[in-house]
């Protein structure tokens, strides 16, 4: 698919699972998470570290959708969407050679 989208003249950028206390204490991630990092370096495609990046919110206890009361999980969603959009638009953007917004 890597390879059929650079041939049209695309760019690509994978983007990685969501970090996840749950699915992390329930699933081995790490080999997933290898092979996309070999799969972008390999076929020449970017990736977007989501994992990484929303392990760090989590550690430095930014935002923990996990974590959250029932009543305010829609709202820290939104933020963690938010900040997602924000950090990726900064990639495109950098990756572009572009100044940040």
């Amino acid at each position: 698919g890597i390879e059929a989208a650079h041939d049209a003249g695309a760019d690509v950028i994978l983007v990685d699972p969501q970090f996840s206390r749950f699915l992390r204490a329930n699933a081995n991630l790490d080999p997933y998470l290898q092979i996309m990092r070999q799969a972008g370096a390999f076929s020449g495609a970017a990736l977007f570290p989501r994992f990484d990046l929303m392990k760090h919110w989590v550690e430095v206890g930014s935002i923990d959708m996990e974590r959250a009361d029932r009543a305010n999980r829609e709202s820290v969603a939104s933020a963690v969407h938010a900040c997602l959009g924000r950090a990726l638009a900064q990639f495109v953007l950098q990756a572009a050679g572009l100044p940040k917004p």
